[in-house]
């Protein structure tokens, strides 16, 4: 006989509360959500820059 897996969801204590100084969203609430913002759709058009050349 087995024993039941363990399933980590969104209510879990361990999930979600072990956020560094370095997680995204330390860094999004930090003032950086213009600069990702940009970051994200200049990579956007870069890819689709590639795609139609």
């Amino acid at each position: 006989m087995t024993t039941p897996k363990q399933v980590l969801n969104t209510h879990s204590p361990s999930v979600g509360r072990d956020r560094g100084p370095y997680s995204a969203h330390s860094a999004v609430n930090n003032g950086y959500r213009g600069w990702i913002l940009l970051l994200i759709i200049l990579v956007a058009l870069g890819g689709a820059a590639l795609v139609f050349a």
